[in-house]
């Protein structure tokens, strides 16, 4: 039976799109080493929407909210964590988050099949699984988890995926910008 690795805990994650494989290029770092990953259209959707709905199921506001303010709650957390994360500069022990990278020639880069998404406390747990194997595992606090959203559907926005479900994420067109001021 052929060695099984132990997955990377992920302290750093860059996310690149790549205009010739039409993917999300995702390369996880952490003390034990680095592995990266492609990520298809697909599964960023799933990922965006299994992003919202543990978001969601794990926050005692959005539980008690009505389910048609439900959506506009989380936009507004999702805007605030963004905030919060700019304000703060580095995001701390959590995983630093940034863009972008170039695939390495001689480093393997895995299809990810399985994304597992679960949350224990105030941490959400993102497994990364390629042929049944586990090879990233990536706690983030709530945070983290939204910049990680936030990240991907503006990769997916520059990659021109329509992942029109994932409008929470986009706060841009519901925020008023003073004049004179500039959203990035």
């Amino acid at each position: 039976m052929p060695d099984v690795p132990s997955p990377v805990v992920a302290k750093q994650i860059d996310v690149t799109y790549l205009t010739d494989e039409d993917r999300l290029l995702l390369t996880v770092r952490g003390s034990e080493g680095s592995c990266a990953f492609w990520l298809t259209r697909r599964l960023c959707s799933g990922l965006l929407k299994g992003l919202a709905d543990i978001l969601t199921r794990t926050s005692s506001l959005l539980s008690r909210a009505p389910s048609d303010s439900r959506t506009q709650i989380l936009m507004f957390e999702h805007a605030e964590a963004l905030l919060r994360q700019n304000a703060a500069g580095a995001p701390g022990e959590a995983p630093a988050l940034r863009a972008p990278v170039e695939p390495s020639p001689n480093n393997t880069v895995h299809l990810v099949q399985i994304i597992d998404l679960s949350a224990k406390g105030d941490t959400i747990r993102f497994s990364l699984l390629a042929g049944g194997i586990c090879y990233a595992v990536l706690p983030l606090s709530r945070d983290n988890a939204h910049q990680l959203a936030g990240m991907l559907f503006n990769k997916a926005q520059h990659a021109g995926w329509a992942l029109d479900d994932c409008a929470w994420i986009d706060c841009r067109s519901q925020v008023i910008l003073p004049v004179g001021t500039s959203p990035n």
